[in-house]
């Protein structure tokens, strides 16, 4: 099984609480890794893919209003 790079509920809650900021993908990425070094003490240890629904061909033209960011991290060990 892949160790988890987000270790507790909290740190989850916080990267989530971001989707609500609007932020630009750049800061949004930068602020994912403050997170990450404020609740560990450590850098993050992987790379980070961001792809918001309107960028998704199978959600074009989808009646259901869906908005929303999703965030891929990636640890290579």
């Amino acid at each position: 099984m892949e160790p988890q790079v987000l270790l507790t509920k909290e740190m989850r809650m916080r990267i989530i609480e971001l989707e609500y900021l609007d932020l630009p993908p750049e800061k949004y990425i930068q602020e994912i890794e403050r997170i990450y070094i404020e609740e560990t003490g450590e850098r993050l240890p992987a790379t980070i893919e961001l792809m918001s629904s309107s960028e998704s061909e199978a959600l074009k033209n989808d009646p259901s209003g869906y908005d929303g960011t999703a965030t891929h991290i990636i640890r290579y060990d």
